[in-house]
């Protein structure tokens, strides 16, 4: 072997020897720092058999519980990490993107049409999507050229429910909708079955009773039958603003973008259309249940407003007691702690898939707080959603409206407490809802049905 030989020959020694010194470290340093803290699990299969398939908030409430604000846990080889602050949400979302703006691919939702959903997206798809929606509604100044449509209907639901006091969950669903449907698409519903509200009532798939064909089928209506209208009184000149023709006047659009805003329209109006409605809903099963705070929410009411006009937005700052849900410090500490916290909180953390944004992927090894983070890690967060602030005008008008006007009180069947445990006061599914309760909800007194009555003279 000549010299040159033998050099070349411990260079190349030398060399896989610092690589295999290199790999060598690197695993004993990923070793070393441990995984979040969380539930032991068995060979293989991990903390499968724990999971539960309905009422998942439980189980990763209790692990917050019992491990801390970062935890996690394993399911067939794959580590699932549930973040539950938001310090390490931005963290991670925000100074991190680089590491977690993946997102995994869900082949059953590809099955039944909701493919291109804005919280299944990953990149610039995805970027464009939230781009879109932040531009229109994403602080509360911007939501204010909406405040005409969320007094309309509000005040229309306040009448809808005083002729029809039975059908409280219709009465909140046709709200809702409503309000997406004109601020999305400038469609003005009709009163009782609308036509296309009733067409759009399913938005998401909520399990496999019927087939994935179904499920996509329904899904193509969602997507395109809304957005159909809006191009078709574009071309006519008809078009009123909202979000999706404001876009649309955009000269410069291209088809990709064209065809993500089809799919960021439809996302609003799904994620939207339900989530509001359990909140909406929630919020009466708490002011039954707690007449005290009803009362004292009434009062508050009362000596702001008066009893001979409706509530409005310009009224939110001088009603803290109201916008307690928002984090007022003039909440009493008892029904804060019991109620509206775990109440908001649970209503933000029940479906890591519908509510929060979407789970993430780590696209390599990452530590976080002393905590390794395995590359190709599921990783649940509980976001904020770019539509945040169109649900909160929503669920708060509507809720002063209703107590302005109404009494909610508990009858012979009513539940009697607000219970988070399994098959108490929510459902399981994967948006869950207060389960069906009986109340009775009648007008506070003759003035204050004489201004429901009034609503359809008034203009907005």
């Amino acid at each position: 072997m000549t010299s040159s030989e033998i050099s070349v020959f411990f260079l190349v020694v030398a060399a896989s020897f610092v690589s295999v010194t290199a790999v060598g470290l690197f695993l004993a340093l990923r070793r070393k720092t441990p995984f979040p803290p969380g539930p032991k699990g068995l060979p293989i299969i991990g903390n499968a058999l724990e999971v539960p398939m309905e009422y998942q908030w439980l189980y990763f409430s209790k692990l917050k519980q019992q491990f801390g604000d970062l935890t996690t846990f394993s399911i067939l080889g794959m580590r699932v990490v549930v973040v539950n602050t938001r310090k390490d949400v931005l963290e991670l979302t925000v100074k991190r993107s680089d590491t977690y703006f993946e997102r995994p691919h869900l082949y059953s939702f590809d099955m039944v049409g909701w493919g291109q959903g804005t919280a299944l997206l990953n990149s610039y798809p995805w970027k464009d999507h939230r781009r879109y929606a932040t531009r229109l509604f994403g602080t509360r100044q911007l939501m204010q050229r909406f405040y005409g449509v969320e007094m309309l209907e509000a005040r229309n639901f306040v009448r809808n429910f005083l002729r029809d006091p039975d059908e409280l969950e219709h009465h909140i669903r046709y709200l809702s909708g409503a309000v997406i449907l004109k601020i999305t698409y400038g469609y003005t519903t009709q009163e009782g079955r609308d036509p296309l509200l009733t067409r759009l009532a399913w938005f998401l798939p909520m399990g496999w009773k019927k087939t994935p064909e179904h499920y996509r089928k329904t899904a193509d209506e969602v997507i395109t039958v809304p957005y159909n209208l809006v191009k078709e009184h574009m071309k006519a000149g008809t078009a009123v603003p909202c979000y999706l023709s404001d876009i649309l006047e955009d000269a410069n659009i291209s088809p990709e973008e064209e065809d993500a805003l089809k799919y960021s329209s439809a996302s609003v109006y799904a994620a939207g259309a339900d989530t509001s409605v359990s909140q909406i809903h929630g919020f009466f099963l708490i002011m039954m249940l707690e007449p005290d705070v009803q009362r004292k929410a009434q009062a508050e009411i009362d000596a702001v407003i008066g009893q001979d006009r409706l509530p409005n937005f310009t009224d939110r700052d001088h009603l803290p007691y109201i916008d307690a849900v928002e984090g007022s410090n003039e909440i009493p500490h008892y029904f804060t702690e019991r109620y509206v916290t775990l109440f908001m909180r649970h209503l933000g953390t029940i479906d890591v898939i519908m509510l929060t944004g979407g789970p993430r992927r780590a696209m390599k090894d990452d530590v976080l707080r002393g905590y390794f983070i395995p590359e190709h890690s599921l990783i649940l967060l509980n976001a904020i959603c770019p539509g945040q602030q169109m649900a909160e005008a929503t669920i708060w008008l509507s809720s002063v409206l209703a107590l302005a006007l109404f009494d909610i009180k508990p009858i012979k069947d009513s539940p009697t407490e607000f219970s988070f445990s399994e098959g108490g006061s929510f459902t399981g599914g994967p948006i869950s809802r207060p389960s069906p309760f009986t109340s009775k909800i009648t007008p506070r007194s003759s003035r204050a049905e004489a201004l429901i009555r009034l609503i359809d003279e008034e203009v907005v």
